[in-house]
């Protein structure tokens, strides 16, 4: 697991829940900042990411075809979960989602 300080900075690389190929995404967009922080993303293949942090866990689940809608990877494949925190936790800054997850997600450079 995933070790990470008191200001949720990583200090070892997290693990995934099943390995997968590296997921490239071309769209990153933050969907709630804080109690869960979320974000959805399109890969490169028009496939959906949604990311979800709380009670302290950082899940990523991905859909199972090509969608523009989150909610398709609401429940899809699990491909990332890990406890960074407490269970009270649930926000999460993009800086830190993205280098606990930067081994198995290629993220665009300038994406807010």
């Amino acid at each position: 697991m995933t070790n990470v300080n008191e200001n949720k900075e990583v200090e070892k690389p997290a693990e995934t829940v099943s390995p997968v190929e590296r997921l490239i995404i071309c769209e990153l967009k933050q969907t709630c900042s804080a109690c869960p922080s979320q974000w959805k993303a399109i890969l490169d293949d028009g496939r959906m990411l949604y990311f979800r942090y709380r009670w302290g866990w950082l899940r990523i689940e991905v859909s199972e075809k090509q969608t523009d809608d989150v909610m398709d990877a609401v429940g899809g494949k699990e491909v990332f979960s890990c406890k960074i925190g407490d269970d009270l936790d649930g926000s999460l800054d993009q800086a830190v989602m993205e280098k606990l997850t930067s081994h198995i997600i290629q993220y665009p450079s300038g994406v807010e």
